[in-house]
């Protein structure tokens, strides 16, 4: 699990409003430690005595500064070469090898005082050189408690097991408490601290802060490197905020959790009213600023995944244990505060989160205990053949776990997060076997599972997700990961076409992405020509090739439109899928897949699309011209591509925007008369409910069909085309369609031509408006 910062980090105040609720993240959003240039080079240095010796030294001196870390720009070492990083002012060392360089991410430790020296001490005969880029400095910095219950009871504590963790490396510093976890020093803290900051550095036992409120650090022996390769968190609201890490040893080369002990992780939650403990690092005024200080005080409210409760915290708080003070034990990791706001109580992550107790023992080396098996499931309604995802959330550490997705009695499977489909309709139980040494617990979640049989959508189809994911039999939702989410709702501007709620497509865990698909299955074997139209806009999502909307026919699949850069507001997308699977040599069947792709590692807001009002539209078959009264104009196309000639069979068809000009051209009889008509191509059509007009468009015996006028477009004002053809059997009209027109399915234009044996009709072209 690798971090990743998702947006840019923008801070003004002490806490930033909490995008799911009410409450303020319990972050400082201040600035602790500045950060300087001070470009300084040792330049090429080469030992060449037999024994080790120091090449070049520098002293740094910035006075009046509380504190000092090193950046370094280069770091070129040989095997047995080193930093050595001194203090005069508390006599502490931090010795950098190649190695420790890697993993302290080519920083010092933190160092009180305002002098460092730096050398460079170098093995015999080798040579190294190495090159400073800046520095971080602690600066005063005091704030006003704003987030206590009433009066700030919050007294200084001492527990090793809590660190408080520092960045440094963007333009404002911040500051998260931590606490150990595991034997293998893995820790926990907020998920936002992880998203709002990268942080590198743990520190325990940290002493007080200087009386104007500089912070100050503790021995390097105290300061533990971050692995950033095990880092891993969530972000998606108050409950869904937690973050794992784990340290790597210190300068002596001590586990963390081996030095300072680690806290013991709770099973269950106690009762609201219950009494808690939360310990951490928050802000506070002169030497009590940013260092270890606890309260306690009843819990209010359990949520979902949440924990209420009326203790006093400050911004640094957030990351640190919530404790049951009965037990001992940890139930939660605090994350947001409210007293003394609006909410009127802070809050956190309980340690039963069942995404947190999934990574837990992924990441950290935890002792098994009594098992209770529970298991999750993607399980909205499905189609036959389509895969489900599950998830073990077993208590108590799995060993082993078997799976019963149909009912039959046999294993199906074994894995933690399997994936199942099923080839008949039916509703199914499914049961979840897990084993370790402590036992064996089962658990059976009747109609877990509802499979419906596949019906591909024909044109004319549309879908707003107006009544939530539909379950129509065309489409399928599913994600290849569990923090995938695809649901029916709003988010700021709705489609100005169905309005209200539209297909949303997001995650929520930042650290590890998931691709979501919409898949509707769609009957376009039939087809002269097959459009897509949708409306689509994203808020700030990743760009990735995966993004787009794709067309498969089950074996090979391309890309129809692409949403790398898609708009910030509703753009509505017509497509020709005839013409892109023309192109790609590839044949439209029964069942082909139009997939709504995105891939994504945030929630809605920072990341995530909307997608709405998805329509199938089809060119029906028009009728071939005659040559006696035949038809064609600007624009209409038949079934191979290819435009009409007069007297040339058809079936025509056209797409045409709302405010384009058309030219229609007419080949008859001498001075035969003709009138153009609209209506719908045949009785099967998409007819708007604005109307339409039909008069004998499918031959003779349907020629006295009804006559319906448009609320607002009467045919015979869209195109008022009542004329002859001249001496030379021939005329060309020009009209347009209104710029005002609703995009639908028109139907076709035709000419009615009057001859001497009767009434003739040309070639019925099927219209579009665009």
């Amino acid at each position: 699990m690798f971090f990743r910062l998702i947006l840019p980090l923008l801070f003004s105040a002490l806490l930033t409003e909490f995008a799911h609720g009410q409450q303020g993240y319990s972050v400082p959003l201040s600035s602790v430690l500045n950060y300087q240039t001070y470009n300084v080079s040792s330049g090429i240095r080469t030992n060449t005595e037999p024994t080790v010796e120091t090449v070049w030294s520098h002293q740094i001196s910035l006075p009046s500064m509380s504190s000092l870390r090193i950046v370094f720009d280069a770091v070129n070492l040989g095997p047995n070469d080193l930093i050595r990083i001194s203090s005069p002012l508390t006599g502490e060392i931090h010795l950098l090898s190649v190695n420790e360089a890697a993993k302290w991410q080519n920083h010092s430790a933190f160092f009180n005082g305002d002098t460092l020296n730096v050398e460079l001490v170098v093995a015999p005969f080798s040579t190294a050189s190495i090159s400073i880029a800046g520095l971080h400095v602690g600066i005063p910095y005091n704030m006003p408690p704003e987030l206590i219950c009433g009066t700030d009871d919050r007294v200084l504590a001492v527990d090793s097991r809590v660190a408080r963790i520092v960045d440094t490396t963007g333009p404002v510093p911040i500051v998260c408490s931590a606490f150990l976890i595991s034997p293998d020093s893995c820790g926990l803290t907020a998920g936002h601290c992880f998203f709002f900051a990268s942080f590198s550095v743990a520190q325990f036992n940290v002493p007080p802060s200087l009386a104007n409120g500089a912070i100050q650090f503790p021995p390097v022996s105290d300061q533990f490197a971050i692995d950033q390769s095990s880092i891993t968190f969530a972000l998606a609201g108050t409950g869904f905020d937690w973050g794992i890490f784990r340290l790597l040893q210190n300068n002596l080369g001590q586990d963390a959790a081996t030095v300072n002990g680690f806290f013991d992780l709770a099973s269950s939650i106690p009762a609201t009213g219950s009494t808690v403990e939360v310990i951490g690092y928050g802000i506070d005024s002169g030497v009590n600023n940013h260092v270890l200080q606890t309260d306690s005080g009843p819990i209010v409210g359990q949520p979902a995944n949440i924990i209420q409760h009326m203790v006093d915290i400050q911004g640094g708080n957030s990351g640190g244990p919530i404790i049951n003070v009965a037990t001992g034990k940890v139930i939660g990791i605090h994350t947001n505060g409210g007293c003394g706001l609006a909410i009127g109580f802070n809050a956190g992550t309980s340690i039963l989160n069942p995404s947190l107790q999934i990574m837990l023992p992924l990441l950290c080396d935890q002792t098994p205990g009594p098992l209770t098996a529970d298991f999750d499931s993607k399980s909205t309604p499905t189609l036959v053949g389509s895969p489900v995802r599950f998830r073990d959330e077993s208590l108590g550490v799995p060993s082993s776990r078997s799976w019963d997705f149909d009912g039959d009695g046999v294993i199906d499977s074994t894995a933690k997060e399997p994936v199942f489909s099923w080839v008949n309709p039916g509703t199914y139980d499914v049961t979840l076997t897990v084993s370790n040494s402590f036992g064996t617990d089962s658990i059976t979640k009747i109609a877990e599972v509802v499979v419906i049989p596949k019906i591909a959508a024909k044109a004319p189809y549309v879908q707003d997700f107006s009544s939530g994911l539909p379950n129509d039999g065309a489409w399928n939702f599913q994600s290849d990961t569990f923090f995938g989410q695809l649901t029916s709702g709003t988010f700021g501007s709705v489609s100005p076409g169905s309005g209200g709620p539209s297909l949303i497509m997001d995650s929520f865990n930042i650290s590890n992405e998931s691709t979501n698909e919409a898949i509707l299955h769609a009957d376009l074997a039939a087809t002269n020509g097959a459009i897509l139209k949708y409306r689509y806009k994203e808020t700030d999502d990743e760009n990735d090739p995966e993004d787009g909307v794709f067309l498969s026919d089950g074996n090979s699949e391309i890309l129809l439109n692409s949403h790398i850069n898609g708009p910030q507001s509703w753009v509505q997308y017509t497509i020709d899928m005839t013409a892109a699977a023309t192109t790609a040599g590839m044949t439209l069947t029964s069942d082909m897949h139009i997939i709504f792709r995105q891939k994504d590692g945030y929630s809605i807001g920072g990341n995530g699309v909307l997608i709405d009002d998805v329509e199938l539209i089809q060119h029906d078959t028009g009728q071939a011209n005659r040559p006696q009264a035949s038809l064609s104009f600007t624009g209409s196309v038949d079934g191979n591509g290819f435009g009409p000639v007069l007297g040339e069979n058809g079936p025509f068809f056209a797409d045409i925007p709302a405010g384009a000009q058309i030219q229609f051209n007419f080949l008859g009889n001498p001075n035969s008369a003709f009138q153009l008509i609209v209506g719908p191509l045949n009785r099967n059509s998409f007819i708007s409910s604005a109307g339409s007009f039909d008069l004998g468009l499918l031959g003779w015996p349907n020629f006295g069909d009804v006559f319906v006028v448009w609320d607002g477009f009467n045919p015979t004002t869209l195109l008022n085309a009542f004329a002859t053809t001249g001496p030379a059997g021939t005329q060309v009209v020009q009209g347009f369609i209104p710029a005002s027109f609703p995009p639908m399915v028109l139907g076709s234009f035709q000419a009615l031509f009057s001859t001497a044996n009767g009434v003739l009709l040309s070639a019925a072209t099927e219209i579009t408006i665009l």
